[in-house]
């Protein structure tokens, strides 16, 4: 019987392992798209940051050799990064570009296109009050008319990446709480399997360290086999992605993300096993003899 039970038991944490295993890399391929989704918002973010532009168009009448000596002053704005001035006959194509030629024509030479500026943006400053300043200091200027920039696409810009980052947060600390009850529930089926021995070992002068060891070696494969088997579903889900939509792919994992993404898997597998161990462990050993068998 004791040999019958001892295989039962035996099965049964062979069985638990191997779900928490591959629960915990469920877990962490959630996590690893979560992080991904993360850093690509903020990729985007960014690369919408470092390409808005100002339209600065200038009073009719005033001359190249003006707005030449313009330049510069619109370029020492602080928040500016550069200027590029649009003379008559640039904007004229720019017009006949987006119009059509055939519109200009029916109009000929009698259309005036006032002279511009286009002005990048530090994407440090690109934000509402901070764009409504350059912009004001901008218009103050002599001989400026008008200002022109996308004020509400930045304001939704914002809004929408705090929303997005706020959810992905909350997601990821959801995974989180997930992986410590499922590590938390294997942790307690192979502690209980062994109550009786670790309770001797401390009687005999056993250290909590010399007794921890064992759990916390297990927990550290046994988190670093979940961030392998995450690793493998999602290269498979990778190449399924690049395959339908690519641009999404590589979107969402471009080079420079990448160490974040694994570091994040890795670094949660094995963090969230050994510290999940390592509290159910201490909890047995803080228990005494009695509590043993409840």
């Amino acid at each position: 019987m004791p040999k019958k039970e001892n295989k039962m038991m035996a099965r049964r944490l062979l069985s638990a392992y191997l779900s928490s295993v591959i629960s915990i890399s469920l877990v962490l391929l959630l996590l690893g798209i979560a992080t991904a989704l993360l850093t690509g918002a903020q990729r985007v973010t960014q690369s919408i940051r470092s390409h808005l532009q100002m339209e600065v168009f200038l009073e009719s009448g005033v001359s190249e050799t003006a707005a030449g000596d313009l330049t510069a002053v619109v370029g020492a704005v602080p928040g500016v990064s550069a200027v590029r001035l649009i003379t008559a006959s640039e904007g004229r194509d720019d017009l006949k570009a987006l119009l059509g030629e055939e519109f200009l024509d029916v109009f000929g030479d009698d259309v005036a296109i006032p002279l511009s500026y286009e002005v990048s943006i530090q994407p440090d400053y690109v934000d509402a009050d901070s764009l409504a300043v350059i912009g004001g200091r901008i218009e103050s200027l002599p001989q400026v008319d008008s200002v022109s920039y996308p004020a509400g696409l930045v304001d939704k810009m914002g809004r929408h990446l705090r929303t997005v980052t706020g959810v992905l947060l909350l997601l990821i600390a959801a995974t989180l709480f997930i992986s410590f009850v499922l590590i938390g529930n294997t942790v307690r089926i192979n502690v209980f399997a062994r109550r009786f021995t670790i309770h001797t070992m401390k009687q005999v002068g056993a250290t909590k360290a010399f007794i921890r060891r064992p759990f916390m070696l297990r927990a550290l494969l046994q988190g670093f086999v979940a961030a392998l088997l995450a690793l493998l579903w999602g290269f498979l889900l990778l190449l399924l992605l690049r395959h339908e939509v690519p641009e999404a792919a590589d979107l969402l994992l471009a080079p420079e993300n990448l160490p974040a993404i694994l570091g994040v898997m890795f670094g949660s597998g094995i963090l969230i096993c050994l510290l999940s161990t390592y509290l159910g462990v201490n909890r047995l050993l803080s228990m005494n003899k009695d509590q043993l068998y409840f």
